[in-house]
């Protein structure tokens, strides 16, 4: 159909040198979010430039803690007044306001359930995003 090559045709008279490897070298810059009212991680995660780590999600879940101090340092945030459990378990780890922080499912065996797209109206999620900037990749010329 010939739309997958392309022939230069004329020169531009801009120019624009950069080391495109600058970009790529530091590691992925990752942390945790708090999401806004009802908005999912993915929703939150995209307005960072980053995608959701869900991963991330399900070890704070796995690690079970129960005050608000450590549920705080494990998220990096000073929001949450209490740490506990929730049965609304695809939208973990949350906070409601007021500081009611939801850190882990009811039973272990429900961490399987946390979802990156998952929200609900009312909660605020904290979301661990990847904000690396993507490294550009070149074709070779057919």
């Amino acid at each position: 159909n010939g739309l997958d090559k392309f022939t230069i045709t004329e020169t531009s008279i801009y120019s624009t040198a950069f080391d495109v490897t600058a970009v790529c070298k530091s590691p992925p810059a990752g942390g945790w979010y708090l999401g806004g009212d009802g908005a999912s991680c993915d929703e939150t995660c995209q307005r960072k430039g980053g995608t959701c780590k869900l991963d991330k999600l399900k070890e704070v879940a796995g690690q079970r803690l129960s005050s608000a101090t450590a549920g705080n340092a494990l998220l990096g945030t000073t929001k949450c007044s209490q740490y506990r459990n929730s049965g609304s378990t695809s939208i973990i780890p949350f906070m409601i306001p007021g500081g009611d922080c939801r850190g882990y499912p009811d039973s272990p065996g429900q961490v399987h359930d946390i979802t990156c797209d998952a929200k609900s109206s009312g909660t605020q999620r904290f979301c661990y995003c990847d904000t690396a900037a993507a490294c550009p990749t070149f074709g070779s010329p057919s």
